[in-house]
């Protein structure tokens, strides 16, 4: 089905791009509708546009590629036209792949929207294996989860696929705790450290029992930065946990911590090792 824009010269634009026309006047007509610079980018119209891409298929190759390049708004609009070829089979793992690189883009507005594509693909009843791909980066993992622990999305799974979450969070955890020291002050690495607390609590309370024996097997992680989730992760279950319950857990993560050096050996005033 073909789209029909409402602005006549966006429209003309648009067809005239996807017969191989330079796609500046295609640019400068969406930018004035984009939104930006603003909180948020035009999702509708973004939608709009990249359901003719799409529907093109092979023909809007190169308007895609052009988009791709282009200022911010064209690859917001890059991404939606990427997840209708992703539906559609049109190159589906290309497209997947090409919105993985897309998660490190700089920018946030092109990064939530490939939260939200992802976000639609779920609740329509995608299988998460689709997504097993995205999680071997720190950024890519991030947008998965985020996608993955949002409320609505959540409410839409069916009961018993408790297991397959948690084994997509258990991976993504699994990354965040292995990541290399030198990659602590990565954005990736600290945006997926950031937000895996809450992500956890979010499906904790959707499945609370499996949730809280997966948090009990991680609170013997030795990386303090990976001690530090399971810590946060539960303070924000502190409400959905009984008092016994929460005191257990904190205190298996308490005993398997580090124990302190031995204070005979800590010289008064020295502060580095080795010689200056």
């Amino acid at each position: 089905m073909i789209v029909e824009l409402r602005n006549p010269r966006l429209d003309a634009a648009l067809e005239a791009a996807l017969r191989g026309g330079p796609p500046a006047p295609l640019f400068a007509e969406m930018e004035r509708g984009s939104g930006l610079p603003g909180p948020r980018a035009n999702a509708d119209l973004a939608a709009a546009v990249a359901a003719r891409v799409a529907a093109a298929g092979r023909r809007g190759d190169a308007l895609l590629r052009a988009l791709l390049d282009g200022p911010e708004f064209a690859v917001v609009v890059a991404v939606h036209a990427l997840g209708g070829r992703w539906r559609a089979g049109v190159d589906g793992e290309g497209a997947s792949q090409a919105l993985q690189d897309l998660c490190e883009h700089q920018s946030a507005h092109v990064r939530s929207a490939i939260v939200d594509l992802v976000r639609t693909r779920l609740r329509s009843g995608a299988p998460l294996a689709e997504l097993d791909g995205w999680l071997d980066g720190f950024l890519q993992a991030h947008t998965v989860l985020a996608a993955l622990t949002d409320r609505e999305t959540l409410a839409a799974m069916g009961g018993g696929q408790g297991s397959q979450v948690i084994a997509r969070l258990d991976v993504a955890f699994a990354l965040a705790d292995a990541a290399p020291r030198s990659a602590d002050r990565s954005q990736g690495l600290r945006t997926l450290r950031r937000d895996l607390p809450q992500q956890i609590a979010a499906v904790g309370r959707r499945w609370p029992d499996e949730t809280m024996a997966w948090v009990e097997a991680r609170s013997v992680a030795k990386h303090p930065e990976t001690r530090a989730v399971i810590e946060a992760a539960l303070e924000r279950m502190r409400a959905q946990l009984a008092p016994s319950e929460r005191a257990r857990l904190s205190g298996a993560l308490a005993a398997s911590a580090k124990p302190p050096r031995d204070p005979s050996r800590i010289v008064k005033g020295m502060r580095r090792r080795g010689k200056r």
